[in-house]
Order: C-alpha cells, then structure tokens, then sequence
C-alpha cells in the first residue's frame, strides 16, 4: 500500500471519529471503503433507463396532483368542444337518463 496524507476540515475529522468509535473501525478502513464506493460509482455507467421519463419539468413533484389536475380538466374542455359541435351539428341522439349513466359507465 501507498501512504496518502489527507486534511480533513475538523467538522469532518470530528465526524469520522465518531463513526470509528461507533463502528469498532480503524478511520483509515472506513476512508478506504468510502473512496473504494465513490470511485465505483464514479466508474459505473448509469441504467439507460434514467432520464427516460424526464418532462423538463423541475417542480413536477411539488405539482403533480395541480399538473394532473390541469391535464383532466383540459380533456374535459375538448370534450364539451366535442359535444357542443356535435349538437350544433345535429350528431345526437335521444334517450334516458339510465341510457346517459350506462353509455358514462362504459
């Protein structure tokens, strides 16, 4: 092994020592496994997953019933759009209230 000097800000230091103490573990093994886990996620590529979904978007999680919520009512304004221009066209049809509820349960 190679002997590395390091300067920890005392916050740091204080932290470690603490964690050492907690852990049973030498400072110098719980340095070497945080570098040894940050040096392989630094060299693992990421999923190709990540990313897929991004809506450029950065307040979506704070939004998202509010955005939701918007999408809903937009898609109900066209569907009265529809039914507007369907009646003023003559593209309707007569039957009950039972006939309205089973056609919206479908």
């Amino acid at each position: 092994m190679k002997l590395t000097q390091i300067e920890f800000p005392e916050t740091l230091n204080s932290a470690l020592e603490r964690l050492s103490h907690q852990t049973g573990r030498s400072s110098i093994e719980l340095i070497q496994e945080a570098v040894e886990i940050y040096l392989s996620q630094q060299n693992s590529p990421l999923p190709s997953s990540i990313g897929m979904g991004a809506s450029g978007r950065n307040d979506l999680s704070q939004r998202d019933e509010e955005l939701l919520w918007q999408d809903r009512w937009l898609a109900l304004l066209q569907q009265v759009a529809e039914s507007e221009q369907d009646y003023a066209t003559g593209n309707t049809h007569r039957g009950s209230v039972a006939d309205l509820i089973a056609e919206l349960e479908n």
